[in-house]
């Protein structure tokens, strides 16, 4: 039953069965007229519109004419209470033929304008605060509709807006709209900017690379792939952001890349992505947040600090599919890595803040075998910069 509008019917008119003066409150329709209508029970009450059809074709040509509200129907017979909108009339002159209408009254109108704007203008008044009491307010929490999950709302500053992160609630900066001079976001997808020339810093962002420029290459549904490949005995090939140089400390910060490894024969290889204090490790760096991946085994999240190392699974295989490696450096305390998506790692140890880093992805091939690192696109957002 609808708790807002009055419910509706295409061609909904009916003949009344006899005349009635104005005070009567039941009417009865002509036989099998009543299934024309709705039924209140079911459906909620509705006005109808009665008048001398006999006289005046028209209902509004009828200077008796009458709005009631039906509140009850048993087959033809009707309860009604009189006059909603217009005064009670007499319906009873004889040789006429009355008859009634559901169409849409000015009441109607009213309800659904003023169903709009309560909604438009819907609101939720806690007393400008959510738990607690007045002079101490509490925020309770959030609950999801699908799971559900608690959620819970930290503290949020001014200006800012909600971003979920795990199962708290907390302020973050727009993703677009207002500019943010303490943020700063990288994109490389390579298909822009010159290649193969050693001579210049390649594609969009100016990278450096060794000896051996990379090449681009273009696969089903990838526009654009730089591919470092290291025939038999190569020993390092890299490519690393030469316009930034080396930064004093790891930022605040998100890296995603776009990568596979893919070798032949019994090649002997390992692969770092990520921040690290040196282009040319052997065999990793003294100090780094990056993914290592080494022949046959699985993709590890690595946080290193004076050469010692907290180094976790993923779990995942480099088989040489592309993944998406996303690290999220938030903290000096906490590092997270995530593979397509997933979080598949949060190391909280030997997380560095020494000075001396740079944005590279290197490859390094110690057998007679060919190895090769495709890489479909690059990206980072640093935080907290100041200009």
């Amino acid at each position: 039953m609808s708790d807002v509008l009055d419910p509706v019917r295409n061609f909904a008119r009916v003949e009344v069965s006899t005349g009635y003066n104005d005070t009567v409150t039941t009417v009865v329709l002509a036989a099998g007229h009543g299934v024309l209508l709705p039924n209140p029970a079911t459906e909620g009450p509705f006005n109808l519109v009665w008048w001398n059809s006999t006289d005046y074709p028209d209902p509004m040509d009828d200077p008796n004419v009458e709005i009631i509200r039906v509140s009850a129907k048993s087959t033809d017979t009707l309860t009604i209470v009189r006059g909603v909108e217009t005064s009670a009339h007499t319906h009873n002159t004889g040789g006429k033929t009355y008859k009634m209408i559901l169409a849409l009254t000015v009441a109607q109108m009213d309800l659904i304008d003023s169903s709009l704007n309560d909604l438009y203008n819907y609101k939720v008044d806690v007393g400008g605060q959510i738990g607690g009491t007045a002079a101490s307010p509490t925020v309770i929490g959030i609950t999801e509709t699908a799971g559900p999950t608690a959620l819970t709302i930290g503290a949020v500053a001014d200006g800012k807006f909600l971003k979920r992160v795990g199962t708290g609630i907390v302020g973050a900066d727009a993703g677009g709209g207002a500019w943010d001079d303490t943020t700063l976001e990288l994109v490389d997808d390579f298909i822009h900017g010159l290649f193969n020339v050693s001579s210049v810093y390649p594609f969009k962002l100016g990278w450096k690379y060794d000896s051996n420029p990379p090449a681009v290459q273009y696969t089903a549904g990838r526009l654009g792939v730089v591919r470092l490949a290291a025939t038999a005995d190569h020993t390092t090939l890299y490519l690393s952001l030469a316009t930034f140089g080396v930064f004093t400390s790891v930022p605040i910060s998100k890296m995603r890349m776009c990568a596979a490894v893919i070798s032949t024969g019994s090649a002997s290889h390992a692969v770092r992505m990520g921040w690290l204090n040196s282009v040319n490790p052997s065999p990793d760096p003294t100090e780094g947040v990056y993914f290592r991946a080494t022949t046959n085994g699985n993709w590890f999240a690595v946080t290193r600090t004076g050469s010692v190392e907290t180094a976790t699974d993923t779990g995942v295989a480099v088989n040489g599919s592309y993944h998406r490696f996303e690290i999220d450096y938030n903290s000096t305390s906490e590092v997270k890595f995530y593979i397509d998506g997933v979080l598949k790692a949060t190391n909280t140890a030997h997380i560095t803040t020494t000075s001396g880093y740079m944005m590279p992805m290197f490859l390094v091939n110690s057998s007679s075998g060919a190895v090769q690192l495709d890489v479909d696109y690059f990206a980072v957002a640093i935080t907290g910069i100041s200009r």
